[in-house]
């Protein structure tokens, strides 16, 4: 998988000084004043980050949303809210990056889950949804 992903990848974009004039020509950000683990992930197995289902039933939707994720801008300083795709309870307006915790137990009923995609394209059609494996 990883030699498919790096064959995408244009050469001279591997080399870290072409990297950093790429990203520079592009108005980004340079990766090396991004400070690291400033922000706390949230712990996964809080309560108050788990879905909990009602009838062993879980509505979710996958949602396009902002969060700020401490990346800061080209000036080293500015945070940058950040684009994410993430998924949440239907109709809560909760997406997060990463996604919430279904918990479940081995004697627990079957759970269903209904899947909700928000995700937008740029022509305002719906982006498809992959439905599993």
């Amino acid at each position: 998988m990883a030699a498919g992903f790096v064959g995408s990848i244009p050469a001279a974009l591997l080399r870290s000084q072409n990297a950093h004039a790429a990203i520079a020509a592009a108005g980004l950000s340079d990766p090396a004043v991004q400070s690291l683990f400033t922000n706390i992930a949230p712990y996964a197995l809080a309560a108050s980050f788990k879905i909990v289902p009602k009838n062993n039933k879980i509505k979710i939707a996958t949602e396009q949303t902002v969060q700020m994720t401490a990346l800061v801008g080209a000036d080293g300083v500015t945070p940058v809210p950040t684009t994410i795709w993430g998924y949440g309870e239907k109709g809560k307006n909760n997406a997060t990056w990463p996604g919430r915790t279904f918990e479940r137990h081995v004697n627990d009923k079957t759970l269903t889950i209904k899947w909700r995609n928000n995700l937008i394209g740029e022509d305002e059609k719906p982006l498809p949804f992959h439905s599993g494996y």
